[in-house]
This record gives structure tokens, sequence and C-alpha cells, in this order.
């Protein structure tokens, strides 16, 4: 309201319980997506508008920033800094398009199937090594097909969301 109430022009959208292809068709026609400002950390729906190519607002706590690749390019926003974040992004399209660009390289960089599937597999192996060799062996290429197949199903999904357009 404070913002609105200063002359900002935008529209406000509070969403919930969405199916997820309605939170797709929502995510695609906002410019700023607006995560969890409390929690401390991003979750799927964040790195899903990242996907988009949307500047997203989210909290990442001070002790779990550095935890996190360097060019993570969420705006780190919780509700003492919200204000001042949406004004800076509301007036600004070239950061919003910038920062929505770095957002979509950085789901590709980190949460491609073709890297995040890997990693999974390795994991998977070091743990079933403990396990007797011959079962672990059949178990690993079971793993590894499935994981294959459900991220190449969250990626097409993902892909859906690639097209926005900014609307101020």
């Amino acid at each position: 309201d404070r913002l609105k109430n200063e002359g900002y022009k935008f529209e406000f959208k509070l969403k919930r319980q969405l199916t997820q292809q309605e939170l797709y068709k929502e995510m695609v026609n906002c410019d700023i997506y607006v995560d969890e400002l409390k929690c401390g950390a991003h979750g799927v729906t964040a790195v899903e508008a990242m996907c988009a190519g949307k500047p997203t607002l989210t909290y990442i706590r001070d002790d779990l920033v550095k935890e996190y690749p360097q060019d993570l390019p969420l705006v780190n926003t919780n509700p003492d800094t919200i204000y001042e974040n949406l004004k800076i992004l509301i007036v600004d399209s070239r950061l919003r398009n910038e920062i929505g660009k770095a957002s979509r390289e950085y789901v590709e960089k980190y949460h491609d199937t073709r890297v995040v599937v890997d990693g999974l597999i390795d994991i998977y192996k070091e743990i079933l090594y403990l396990l007797d060799e011959n079962n672990s062996l059949q178990l690993i290429k079971n793993s590894q097909k499935h994981l294959t197949r459900y991220m190449k199903h969250r990626n097409d999904a993902s892909h859906t969301l690639i097209n926005a357009i900014t609307k101020f």
C-alpha cells in the first residue's frame, strides 16, 4: 500500500493454494516474483521463478548466504527490506531484465538435469557402495534411469516458463 500511496503504478496479486499449472501461468505473467520473506532459504518455487526469467525476491539468512554460489541472482529481501527492493525493481526495468536474465542463466548452470542428475547419481553411488556389490550395481542402474526420466520431466516443465514479457 505504501508504494501505491506514493504513486508507483503496479498491480500486486497474492495467490495461494494454486495447482502447479495455475502457478506456472501466474508466474509467466508476473514481472517480479516475491517468494518467502521469513524462511531464510529459497525453495523450489524460487528456482522455478528464476527459470522463468523473473527477478525473485526471497530471504536468505546471513549465515547461509556464503553457502550459495556467489552468482545467486535472488534479491535477498525480508519484511524490513521489501519496500525498498520492490521500489527499485518497479522503477528500473533494465535492472529487472538483467536480474531476470541472470536468474535464467543461474538455473541452467546449477539446476539443469545434466548437472543435477549426475550429482545425484554420484551421491547414490557413494551410499550404495556400502551395500553388497552385486545388489548395488543393479540398484544404481535403476536409480539412474528413474532419476534421468524424472529430471527430464522437471526440466521440460521448467522450460515452459522461459518466455515472459515485462509489462511495466
